[in-house]
């Protein structure tokens, strides 16, 4: 080897050796207590870098109790939004614990206007603390699917822990929003190998239904094969850029290797909408709909159709006329989690809007299809509307 290549090779040796150092040098200051967890949270939350937001941030779930004081300082100056989701996964990992951290957990996990506190809750789930068993059944019956999730975790790490069954955690097997079912079964399968997971998760994919132009029963499925196919050892052929039908071999394969019945294909339907809202919200779950020519339809599979009279669409279209040109994309607001989309087909148009930045127009439009529904006699379908504007509406 040539005098040049010795000497690049030994400072690739070194870049490669650097960061590892760097890493072990700050747990050593951790241990001695010099770290300033202040800059460190500042990192995590503010560096325009990503490896700095995350080296920071795993530094800081490592740690565990030390540097909560300086999360609690830097929320109590900026704000509770301003934690990243990046942060709040990493303090829930549990590589880090203590009375302190599981305090400010469990003060997000409660708090039902904090972006990530299913996350929180998660990290909760994590820790199996005993303390946390009626905050994991509560949990069930929330409105974030999410939520719902994350309680189910822990009612089911509470339960393996002191080996009782997890009954109350099995309504989330059959919880009525699917990506609930597909969340709760991917993590008792890739964490437990649990087999009540297996039926759940060989439907999923064989799910191919799509929300305006979100194919998330096809986002699902492809995680769904990455689990299944990593104990199975194949994924039977099956291929996400193949039509549902096409992947029928495959999902019945996979339903013989786990021994459960081979599921219903449940292909994307060929309605024709003509526009729909999509409202996330970790505060009140999320609401997904949609119209057609003379149908309003609620539900992320069309659970709840409404049909209107004439008078009630000319009020609609007149709203929807009134939102006037512009972008045919606008985003308004900073969008960190809860956000509310509405698109509509002619012209093609969409407004994506975090929480306060809603324009007067929009609101208007989804306040008189709220009112129309409830004309209709569906109060319980207009209420989940109403309820979640607020949140969104803007100031002017």
């Amino acid at each position: 080897m040539s005098t040049r290549s010795s000497r690049r090779a030994l400072a690739a040796a070194l870049l490669a050796v650097v960061p590892a150092l760097a890493v072990r040098a700050q747990d050593g200051d951790a241990q001695n207590g010099e770290v300033d967890w202040a800059a460190k949270v500042k990192a995590a939350i503010e560096s325009p870098r990503y490896a700095i937001q995350r080296a920071a941030s795993q530094q800081i779930a490592r740690a565990g109790d030390p540097a909560v004081p300086a999360i609690r300082a830097y929320v109590a100056e900026h704000g509770k939004d301003r934690i990243p989701m990046l942060l709040a996964d990493a303090l829930a990992s549990g590589e880090g614990d203590g009375e302190a951290t599981r305090a400010l957990l469990r003060e997000w996990a409660d708090d039902v206007e904090f972006f990530w506190r299913a996350q929180a809750l998660t990290g909760l789930a994590r820790r199996k603390s005993a303390a946390d068993g009626e905050r994991f059944a509560a949990a069930l019956r929330d409105p974030s699917h999410l939520y719902r999730v994350a309680g189910a975790k822990g009612v089911h790490a509470l339960a393996t822990a002191s080996g009782k069954p997890w009954d109350e955690a099995r309504a989330v097997l059959a919880d009525p929003d699917p990506r609930a079912r597909v969340l709760f079964a991917l993590h008792l399968w890739t964490t437990a190998r649990e087999p009540a997971a297996l039926p759940v998760l060989v439907a999923a994919i064989a799910d191919d239904r799509a929300f305006l132009d979100d194919d998330w029963g096809r986002r699902y499925a492809v995680q769904a094969v990455a689990a299944l196919a990593k104990v199975a050892g194949t994924d039977f052929g099956y291929r996400a850029t193949e039509p549902l039908a096409a992947n029928a071999e495959a999902i019945a394969r996979f339903a013989a290797w786990a021994e459960v019945e081979v599921p219903p294909l449940r292909e994307r339907d060929a309605v024709a909408d003509l526009g729909g809202v999509e409202i996330r919200s970790c505060r009140h779950g999320d609401l997904f709909v949609r119209w057609t020519e003379g149908e309003v339809h609620f539900g992320l599979s069309r659970e709840h159709r409404v049909t209107l009279g004439e008078d009630a669409w000319a009020r609609i279209d007149a709203r929807l006329d009134a939102l006037g040109g512009g972008e045919a994309r606008q985003v308004l607001g900073a969008v960190v989690c809860d956000f509310v989309q509405l698109t509509t087909r002619e012209p093609v148009r969409l407004w994506k809007a975090a929480p306060g930045a809603l324009p007067e127009p929009v609101c208007a439009l989804l306040e008189v299809l709220a009112e129309e529904v409830a004309a209709a006699g569906k109060e319980d379908l207009a209420g989940a509307l109403r309820t979640r504007l607020p949140q969104f509406r803007g100031t002017k």
